[in-house]
């Protein structure tokens, strides 16, 4: 990654997948390492005071529990928008996300929904606008060099920043792994999940990265 000094504009993350059960690969308490996690990357948000684009998933069940919105609410960082990720809409179907626990937390002010583009969705116009670049936040599985499963039939990254070139940015969500792919000055981001959650991501290095307007370059910041 670029070794950049400069004054970051937008920190990218995706597939928070915040749950307040403990997945079946993992012994410690959860709850905790998941607070660790928000609280560095709440202390990376103060530090620049810059917005949070968040690419989808950010609960692990639409059906989140009265608990799981409380510790939301006290850890999330500020300045949070999101994207609607399969996880979050009951039944897989945008128009019931107003029963969803994410809807809840739009409506305490904790995040803000971006009106585009959630999963399902083709994208049109950009999610976000700043600096005169145009993002597009989607949750969609992408993937680079090799395909997540054999019977994938999803684009690579390097065909979506092809297909759509009005983005400067692109920040994706769905897939965990973490990958950048690059085309023509043009940039696309997989931050991959926040957590490990299962045994084949025994590897996975959790991050964040922070987003230069000026250069539309990327900064990997690693999570502890």
């Amino acid at each position: 990654m670029e070794r950049i000094v400069k004054q970051p504009d937008l920190l990218l993350c995706a597939d928070m997948h915040l749950r307040d059960t403990t997945p079946v690969a993992r012994l410690d308490n959860y709850i905790q390492a998941q607070c660790k996690k928000l609280s560095f990357t709440n202390e990376l948000q103060k530090k620049y005071q810059i917005p949070i684009l968040h690419a989808g998933d950010l609960c692990d069940t639409w059906k989140t529990s009265p608990f799981l919105l409380s510790f939301i609410m006290e850890n999330l960082p500020k300045q949070f928008f999101t994207v609607i990720g399969n996880h979050e809409a009951p039944s897989h179907n945008l128009d019931l996300i107003g029963k969803s626990g994410l809807n809840v937390l739009a409506t305490a002010g904790t995040i803000t929904i971006l009106n585009r583009c959630h999963f399902g969705q083709e994208p049109t116009e950009p999610s976000f606008v700043i600096k005169n670049r145009n993002i597009l936040v989607w949750h969609k599985m992408v993937w680079q060099k090799t395909k997540p499963y054999p019977t994938c039939t999803d684009e690579p990254a390097s065909a979506i920043l092809k297909k759509y070139p009005q983005f400067d940015l692109i920040l994706c969500g769905d897939n965990h792994k973490t990958f950048v792919e690059r085309y023509e000055g043009r940039i696309l981001v997989n931050p991959g999940s926040m957590m490990r959650m299962d045994a084949d991501q025994v590897d996975h290095k959790p991050c964040v990265f922070l987003w230069y307007a000026d250069t539309n370059t990327v900064q990997q910041v690693f999570l502890p």
